[in-house]
């Protein structure tokens, strides 16, 4: 039920219009004989032809290492990291995602199911974005062919854009942390002043950056929230997320809902879809002090990390020593780029 469309494209069928428009006075049974095996024969095709188009976009594109013929294979393909569909300019991460939307001139059509039907393509973007994100975390190109994204969420990489410009957060310059599907995302919002909106680069935070830094890297919504929404039905009326779970187990019979799947969150302005980390990256930025138990390292600014060592530590500024009393980390191996974009 998961990766049909919405059930109010089955009124546009004939027989559904036909006992729909029915001009008699008493509304007569509908026939369950001739509707069931109807709507079976459109899901099935319906599926079917969405599978298909989407398997051919895998293999126009070359990212089958080998020839794929099982069910179960041609599953696993569309967990491929490099499987980024796009349509209407939106980027759909595998099969799960590209089964749920619905394009916006799909219906006019759907009696007529074929692969020819769906207006999906690979993201060109969004690919490239992909390549450059496997380069810069020390994989080549070639790995989008057996790379999953399960293997890019479990690196657990963090990301900056070096076509944006720096910006201060209250103290050191810098830039927001992404994830590597967030920087997909951006690269298609293509922000104005990009010299190439259609080339994006970005870096990745270093080895040495505390990832402990992101544990606030969650979503900044609560269940009690009206932001959520049923990702079959059209209807856009804002749920909690336990009205959300109710609709989808009642009306769509679904009895473990999974967000992004059978519910979705509607990012406002004021419920944005998570609490971004600013990460500092120019020289003022991430100093730390080494007087204090690791697990309290924070990283500050550099006049504030030499008043901590004097507030808290007694140390007067003439007597601090690099690698002894504090040290600075570099949050890209590659700082060069910085200077560049600097505002």
């Amino acid at each position: 039920m998961r990766y049909i469309p919405s059930p109010g494209i089955m009124y546009t069928f004939g027989f559904f219009c036909d006992y729909i428009n029915d001009s008699q006075d008493e509304v007569r049974e509908l026939d369950y004989g001739i509707a069931i095996p109807e709507i079976h024969r459109f899901l099935d095709t319906y599926l079917i032809a969405k599978r298909n188009r989407l398997f051919t976009l895998l293999l126009d594109k070359g990212l089958l290492s080998q020839p794929v013929y099982e069910d179960s294979e041609i599953h696993q393909a569309f967990k491929l990291a490099g499987a980024i569909f796009e349509c209407c300019g939106r980027l759909c991460f595998g099969f799960d995602e590209a089964c749920i939307h619905l394009c916006g001139t799909e219906h006019l059509y759907m009696q007529d199911v074929s692969d020819k039907l769906f207006a999906f393509s690979i993201s060109d973007t969004g690919y490239r974005a992909m390549e450059n994100i496997v380069k810069i975390v020390g994989l080549g190109s070639e790995s989008l062919r057996s790379l999953t994204r399960n293997d890019l969420d479990a690196m657990n990489r963090r990301f900056v854009c070096k076509n944006c410009k720096l910006f201060s957060s209250g103290g050191p310059c810098g830039l927001l942390a992404l994830t590597w599907r967030e920087c997909l995302d951006h690269a298609m919002e293509a922000p104005k002043g990009w010299s190439n909106p259609h080339t994006p680069v970005f870096d990745v935070l270093s080895d040495a950056f505390p990832s402990y830094l992101f544990i606030r890297d969650i979503c900044n919504r609560k269940p009690t929230d009206k932001v959520w929404s049923c990702c079959y039905c059209t209807c856009t009326s804002r749920l909690t997320k336990v009205e959300a779970i109710d609709h989808v187990s009642i009306s769509h019979g679904i009895a473990n809902a999974v967000e992004k799947v059978d519910l979705k969150f509607i990012p406002t302005k004021d419920f944005p879809k998570r609490l971004l980390n600013f990460v500092g990256l120019n020289g003022d930025a991430n100093h730390r002090c080494l007087r204090c138990p690791s697990t309290t390292h924070k990283l500050r600014a550099r006049h504030d990390v030499y008043q901590h060592l004097r507030d808290k530590h007694n140390i007067k500024s003439p007597d601090l020593v690099e690698g002894v009393d504090w040290e600075r980390i570099k949050a890209v191996e590659d700082e060069s780029w910085i200077l560049d974009v600097e505002p």
